[in-house]
């Protein structure tokens, strides 16, 4: 193991939480921009998103990506 190599588990939470609310969640209905929320409309603990929320940034991301290089290409 080299270190530095891995993130650590916070800044993985602190990115995944904000890198993941420039989608909005269809689980919850949380607006792009604004953290999760639970049933009771509680923000969901320590900045998570849900699993729905990631995947659809997943998503986003890989679309971008291949727009990316789709611009390149031309």
């Amino acid at each position: 193991h080299v270190r530095g190599s891995m993130p650590g588990d916070r800044f993985t939470r602190l990115m995944r939480g904000g890198i993941c609310r420039e989608v909005p969640c269809d689980k919850c209905g949380a607006d792009r921009g604004s953290p999760c929320v639970r049933p009771s409309g509680h923000p969901v603990m320590y900045g998570q998103v849900h699993a729905s929320r990631r995947d659809a940034m997943d998503r986003f991301i890989n679309e971008k990506d291949s727009e990316l290089r789709r611009r390149e290409d031309d």
